[in-house]
């Protein structure tokens, strides 16, 4: 699908497309030896959602020559309208993160592509995320009366 043709909030991502994601992270963090921002070696199971957008989600996004689209926009072949919204600091362990959201899914009996979540760092290109972080005067958006809230 054409990434800029699909409305922020309908850019969810999959408990199914988190799982490969993560676990391309952690491979690759071994595989390749990823560093920390302080210059020292990350253990693997200690990627942040940080280190991910840094080393993994950044460059897919600049290698498929598509700078101006959000990372859910190259996973997904249509839209995906999430189900929940998702907040966590950009500190916090990607596998930790991965762990809460299976939890979050199983207690609620979702399966498969049924438990679709909105994340900020996965849903929004790099412009959005920067017009969201300059204030809510800015990225505040009143809904209209068909539109859902925004975010979901």
């Amino acid at each position: 699908h054409a990434e800029t043709a699909v409305a922020p909030e309908l850019r969810g991502i999959s408990l199914a497309q988190l799982r490969t994601l993560v676990a391309r992270a952690t491979a690759l963090c071994a595989s390749e030896g990823w560093l920390a921002d302080s210059g020292s070696a990350l253990e693997p199971g200690s990627v942040t959602l940080d280190d991910l957008q840094r080393l993994l989600t950044g460059p897919a996004i600049k290698r498929a020559g598509r700078g101006e689209i959000a990372y859910a926009g190259l996973l997904a072949r249509r839209p995906q309208p999430p189900s929940w919204y998702v907040v966590a600091p950009d500190r916090m362990c990607a596998v930790a993160m991965l762990a809460m959201l299976e939890q979050h899914a199983l207690d609620r009996g979702l399966a498969g592509e049924a438990a679709v979540y909105w994340f900020a760092p996965l849903s929004l290109s790099v412009p959005e995320r920067v017009t969201l972080a300059a204030g809510p005067a800015v990225a505040a958006k009143k809904p209209t009366a068909d539109e859902p809230a925004y975010p979901p």
